[in-house]
C-alpha cells in the first residue's frame, strides 16, 4: 500500500481452462490460462466500510494448448503481455475480514480472443 488510496498489486492468476472434443469422438484438445500481473490500484470510499476501486495494470498471459488424438499427443505454450484492466466493489466486513467483487479485462489476446473474469473474493488482513 502506498497510500490510503492507491496500491500496487503483483498477482498470478489461474484463468481457466477448457476442453474441447473433436467431431470424431476420438480425442480433442485442451486450453489452460494463466496470467502474471502487475497492477496499480486506485480507491475511493463510498462510505465508512464501502469502497470503489479500479485497476490498471500490464499481465503476461500465457495459453498452454494440449491436442490428443487415439495415437498421439502434442502440447505447446503461447504467451503474450497485454494491458489488464478492472472496476470491483469492496466491503470491510470487520477489521481484519474484506468481501469484493471485480470485473477484470484483458487487452485482446491469440487472434482477437477476449479474456475477462468476473471474481468474489475474501481478503484476510492480518495486523
Amino acid at each position: 500500500m502506498i497510500n490510503d488510496n492507491f496500491s500496487l498489486e503483483l498477482a498470478y492468476r489461474d484463468l481457466g481452462n477448457t476442453f474441447k472434443a473433436y467431431d470424431i469422438g476420438v480425442g480433442g484438445q485442451h486450453l489452460d490460462l494463466t496470467a502474471l500481473q502487475l497492477s496499480g490500484i486506485g480507491k475511493v470510499a463510498l462510505g465508512e466500510n464501502l469502497d470503489l476501486y479500479g485497476r490498471l495494470g500490464y499481465g503476461r498471459i500465457e495459453a498452454t494448448v494440449k491436442t490428443e488424438t487415439y495415437d498421439h499427443s502434442r502440447s505447446y505454450s503461447l504467451n503474450t503481455n497485454r494491458l489488464v484492466g478492472g472496476i470491483g466493489i469492496n466491503y470491510a466486513q470487520s477489521e481484519n475480514i474484506d468481501i469484493h467483487v471485480e470485473y477484470t479485462r484483458y487487452a485482446e489476446t491469440f487472434d482477437n480472443t477476449k479474456i475477462a473474469t468476473l471474481m468474489l473474493g475474501l481478503n484476510y488482513h492480518f495486523k
